[in-house]
């Protein structure tokens, strides 16, 4: 019987992950298709039954659901409890697991496309949603110089910031905002972790892009479209810029591996997006 994986989200239609892992089961034989659901928050309890049904035999989890998951699993990864976000859910031993694939798949990317070395850099990352807490806590173990979060909820960023005091690297964690002209001229690498670029999202103001210092990498998780606003200001002042799309499909080619057990072609799901 073929079985149902799936991303669940609000919104949900920019989401390309149906394309790259269907393409990895198409390659590996796998019967099996995946999935878009949009779902408004009221309909999670109704929808994780049926995955406990096993209607549904796993899902990936994107925005605004990351958190708020952590209500219907059975047990989480030791790197989502650190980090306090689950992008990833799939069965083990007839368990509910929440894992988080985030932090990992965005580094992976990183090293591999940019080679830029977190160890000694200054960070600005801008978001303290789900995705933010993965990758700040994948940040912090590379032992950066110091790590500034922005968010346009400052409580929210305040909140992130006292999430991981415990951290041995924490020591270097601070608030700051796109208006401080010091840190922007201070930063290696600044990162978007927020939805603002997808399509019908607009950022309010990038003015903030042209005080990053010469060098700056301006790396944006938002992968539709692929050359955000973000990232063409970006590179209208000169600056190296790093894709979303890398980030996708290498979390999601660790995620695919907890649902079947199976490593992935990850050029192929790439190829399939692209």
């Amino acid at each position: 019987m073929t079985k149902t994986y799936g991303v669940i989200g609000n919104p949900i239609q920019q989401s390309k992950s149906p394309a790259m892992h269907n393409a990895a089961f198409k390659a590996l034989g796998i019967d099996a298709i995946y999935k878009k659901f949009e779902l408004q928050e009221s309909e999670l309890a109704s929808f994780f039954d049926k995955i406990r049904k096993q209607e549904i035999s796993g899902i990936s989890i994107t925005i605004p659901y990351k958190q708020k998951a952590f209500e219907f699993v059975d047990d989480v990864s030791s790197f989502a409890k650190k980090c306090g976000a689950i992008n990833t859910v799939y069965f083990k031993d007839d368990k509910l697991i929440g894992d988080n694939t985030d932090g990992r798949g965005y580094l992976k990317s990183l090293l591999q496309e940019t080679k830029f070395n977190i160890k000694d850099k200054n960070i600005l990352l801008y978001g303290a949603g789900g995705a933010s807490r993965a990758i700040l806590y994948s940040l912090l173990e590379q032992n950066p110089q110091s790590i500034s979060i922005a968010n346009r909820t400052l409580a929210k960023a305040q909140n992130l910031c006292h999430y991981y005091k415990a951290h041995p690297a924490a020591t270097n964690l601070s608030l700051t905002s796109l208006s401080d002209k010091k840190v922007l001229a201070n930063t290696d690498l600044f990162i978007n972790t927020t939805s603002l670029g997808l399509l019908n999202k607009p950022w309010p103001d990038l003015s903030f892009v042209k005080n990053f210092k010469p060098g700056t990498l301006v790396s944006d998780i938002v992968y539709n479209p692929k050359e955000t606003e973000l990232l063409l200001a970006a590179q209208q002042n000169n600056l190296a810029v790093h894709y979303g799309l890398g980030m996708l499909v290498q979390q999601g080619a660790i995620a695919f591996e907890l649902f079947t057990g199976k490593s992935p072609n990850v050029d192929l799901m790439f190829e399939a997006i692209t």
